[in-house]
C-alpha cells in the first residue's frame, strides 16, 4: 500500500483556494455566474487539478470519470487515527443528495474497518470552502455491518489515504 495523504492535502488546499477565490459568489459579486454554473465548473476544474495533483503524481494513468466524487476514480482506502470523537453516518445508505447525518459512537478499530474516498466535504456549498472532511463509502464495518454502503464523514486531520500499489499499473 502507499501512503497518498501528502498529495491529498496539497489538492484539498488548492481546491479550497480555487473555489474561496475564483467561484464563491460573496453578495457583492456575481461574476456572471449562476450559482449552479459555478459549482458544475468548480467541480470540472477540480477533478482535472485532482488527476493531475493526484492521479500524475501517484503514476496512475486514469482519469476522473465522475467530478463530484473523484476520489471513485481509483480504489483510494481511508485509515483513521485509533483516537477520535464521534462521526457522522448517512441515514438512508447510500443515497448521495439530501442526506440526513447521525452521529456514530463507536470508533473505527484497526483492521475492522475499509473506507473508501469519495471527496472532500463541507456543509455549505454555496460559501467560503474549508473542506474539513473526508466523504467516505462505508465497505466493511465489523462492529456495525448495518453502516455498510452507507457514507460516512471524517475530519481531514486524523485520517490518512492509501492506494494499492498494484492498482497503478
Amino acid at each position: 500500500m502507499r501512503d497518498c495523504t501528502t498529495e491529498f492535502l496539497r489538492y484539498r488546499e488548492i481546491a479550497r483556494s480555487i473555489w474561496n477565490q475564483a467561484f464563491w459568489l460573496r453578495p457583492d459579486y456575481s461574476g456572471g455566474f449562476r450559482l449552479g454554473d459555478a459549482i458544475m465548473h468548480y467541480r470540472n476544474a477540480c477533478a482535472s487539478l485532482f488527476e493531475a495533483i493526484v492521479l500524475v503524481a501517484i503514476g496512475y494513468k486514469g482519469t476522473v470519470t465522475n467530478p463530484y466524487q473523484p476520489g471513485v476514480s481509483l480504489n483510494f482506502q481511508i485509515t483513521v487515527s485509533t483516537q477520535g470523537d464521534r462521526w457522522l453516518v448517512s441515514d438512508p445508505p447510500i443515497e448521495y443528495q439530501s442526506l440526513a447525518w447521525k452521529r456514530v459512537s463507536v470508533w473505527p478499530r484497526p483492521g475492522k474497518y475499509q473506507f473508501r474516498f469519495l471527496e472532500f466535504f463541507d456543509w455549505d456549498e454555496q460559501g467560503m470552502a474549508d473542506l474539513r472532511y473526508l466523504r467516505v463509502l462505508i465497505l466493511h464495518f465489523e462492529d456495525d455491518p448495518q453502516l455498510v454502503g452507507c457514507h460516512a464523514l471524517f475530519e481531514v486531520f486524523g485520517t490518512s489515504v492509501w492506494v494499492d500499489e498494484d492498482l497503478l499499473s
